[in-house]
């Protein structure tokens, strides 16, 4: 699901830990995403907010 790999290192030598997700995964990102002014002083726009003088949705592509 991530782009992110994580592996263990034995020595001096690397292997690729699986990748998977938990059903606590999407209760974190959510509660990430609800607190972010809280935590880090950053509040998102809605995406169905038009940007300025452009009638663009915020995120979408000109």
């Amino acid at each position: 699901m991530s782009d992110i790999k994580l592996f263990h290192r034995t020595g001096a030598s690397l292997s690729e830990l699986p990748g998977s997700s938990s059903p606590l995964e999407k209760a974190l990102q959510t509660l990430f995403e609800q607190n972010l002014e809280t935590m880090l002083g950053v509040r998102c726009q809605s995406r169905s907010k038009k940007g300025p003088n452009r009638g663009v949705k915020l995120g979408q592509s000109v």
